[in-house]
């Protein structure tokens, strides 16, 4: 009888914060679809601020906090000593978890990551690449970091083709590491049969079009240019409503101030962070993104599960989502006239929208969205890496 034992199906996946963002969504549902397949998740967070700790408790996911004082200057002596702490804590986590793999998420959490999987042995290290580089951060600091830690790297996700390709042109890995794993819609979008449309503010209940962006209001967003769009096709328009989704980074107060000097204040609604956006996509005409940098955004393809008719730039992976004139509507990024032109040209073709919308939600439902292959990708994945580890799983 075979005494060979068999490696165990067991993860950690660190975070710089347990945030509301799509990579955190994202890292739930694929928790979850290698729950289904036999993996044991465990999630780090390497910050006491996690908005999203509650959702992943729901999900069966409690949160390991192992603060390594990312939020301190870079030049202190105490975020040195920090970050050696949560490095050397992160390992003990990986040890007792007897994890077969470590993966990080976003960069911020890549070089605690990786150290505390080297000092721990882990089989297999991973990282994402979830954008493209527009939308991270450009100081040298992080130019230099992906050279620094290539070594320790034994496997990349991508979740577009266009980031792979980005990644291969400023990042010294090779393709064999990098893995295209395209998000999952999450299986609540499936079927908005059943959810109510959201309600707007009296001043916008005539509202017809109502144009829906989601995403956080950060400047590569470009959530300026959508308003400066809108007040141009207002006169057109003029029962157009415009309701931006997302929490403020920083953008709130700058945008207001351009929708009163474009004569667009009254027909703007801010709705913040929600945490289902369903009812807006069931309440709106269309969605727009007009976004400088993408990976593979979750607000388009949830909204054309919606059946959504999506106005977006040609950045990223949004064209693996949206084939133009077919399941959406593409602009050149930074092109104010093109959004204008193309939300007008939309607004007033009804049977176009209904279209372009049945046929996005066709392509959204297809099986390569799904959790189950989310997850079935990743596990290959590590399988790949675990091949060919240098790091034996001691149990």
């Amino acid at each position: 009888m075979s005494t060979a034992r068999t490696t165990p199906k067991r993860a950690v996946f660190v975070f710089p914060s347990f945030g509301r963002g799509g990579a955190e969504l994202q890292a739930l549902q694929l928790a979850r679809g290698l729950r289904e397949r036999g993996w044991r998740v465990a999630i780090a967070t390497l910050s006491e601020e996690n908005p999203l700790a509650e959702r992943a408790a729901a999900a069966g996911f409690r949160l390991a906090v192992v603060p390594a004082g990312l939020e301190l200057p870079k030049r202190s002596p105490r975020f040195w000593l920090a970050f050696a702490r949560g490095v050397w804590r992160l390992a003990a986590l990986l040890r007792r978890e007897r994890a077969t793999v470590v993966q990080s998420f976003l960069v911020w959490s890549d070089p605690v990551a990786l150290l505390a999987g080297l000092l721990a042995g882990t089989p297999v290290s991973a990282t994402c690449r979830l954008q493209l580089p527009g939308s991270l951060p450009q100081g040298a600091a992080y130019r230099i970091l992906p050279y620094l830690l290539a070594p320790l790297t034994d496997r990349v996700m991508a979740n577009a083709v266009a980031v792979e390709r980005a990644v291969l042109a400023r990042e010294p890995l090779s393709e064999p590491r990098l893995h295209v794993i395209p998000n999952a819609l999450p299986d609540g979008f499936r079927d908005l049969s059943g959810v109510v449309p959201a309600a707007l503010p009296p001043q916008l209940a005539d509202a017809s079009p109502l144009v829906l962006a989601v995403g956080n209001l950060r400047a590569v967003k470009r959530h300026d240019l959508l308003v400066e769009a809108c007040a141009d096709i207002l006169p057109r328009f003029p029962k157009l409503a415009l309701v931006l989704v997302g929490e403020d980074r920083g953008e709130r107060r700058r945008l207001e101030s351009l929708a009163r000097r474009r004569g667009l204040a009254e027909r703007l609604h801010f709705a913040g962070d929600c945490a289902d956006v369903r009812p807006w996509l069931r309440r709106a005409d269309l969605l727009a993104h007009p976004s400088d940098a993408e990976g593979l955004p979750n607000a388009v393809l949830e909204a054309m599960a919606a059946a959504l008719p999506v106005v977006a730039t040609r950045v990223g992976g949004v064209p693996e989502l949206l084939e133009h004139g077919r399941t959406g509507w593409l602009v050149p990024k930074g092109n104010r006239a093109a959004i204008a032109r193309a939300l007008a040209h939309l607004v007033e073709r009804p049977a176009l929208r209904a279209k372009l919308g049945g046929a996005a939600r066709e392509r959204a439902l297809s099986g390569e969205f799904t959790v189950a292959r989310l997850a079935l990708r990743h596990e290959r994945m590590y399988a790949s890496a675990l091949r060919r580890s240098r790091r034996r799983f001691a149990p």
